[in-house]
């Protein structure tokens, strides 16, 4: 399946038609997102340099809990205030945006190779390209 994604982006260039940005929130240690950003984002830049393609690492929602110790028996476990809330999670997602001004959200945990993510987005480009058109 990678092949085929590689021949086709490499044999022709893809002009993406309808996808204005390409926004990955992701870890760093994350193999599918930098992958993607490795294999796929320069070979969509180059066909398309007006293509916004972006990495950005996910925040994550962390509590720090202090011990209670003998010596305090007032102490309770606390969040420090600098911690994101857990409505700030973010999961690993890469977000779309389409030149009508939609968006798309994929969840990365579905995906197990960057070919896979590359694949979906091509599918999803033909597909916005076909209804709008």
């Amino acid at each position: 399946m990678a092949r085929r994604v590689e021949r086709m982006m490499l044999g022709t260039p893809l002009l993406p038609r309808t996808i204005a940005a390409v926004k990955v929130v992701s870890s760093r240690e994350n193999p599918v997102a930098t992958g993607w950003m490795l294999q796929f984002a320069p070979m969509l830049r180059y066909a398309n340099p007006s293509l916004v393609c972006e990495f950005r690492v996910a925040r994550r929602a962390e509590v720090i809990e202090t011990l209670v110790s003998e010596a305090s028996p007032t102490a309770t476990s606390a969040v420090a205030p600098d911690v994101p809330s857990e409505a700030e999670h973010e999961s690993e997602h890469i977000e779309i945006e389409f030149t009508d001004g939609t968006q798309h959200l994929m969840n990365l945990l579905l995906y197990r190779q960057p070919h896979q993510v590359m694949q979906r987005i091509l599918d999803i480009d033909t597909e916005k390209s076909m209804s709008a058109g």
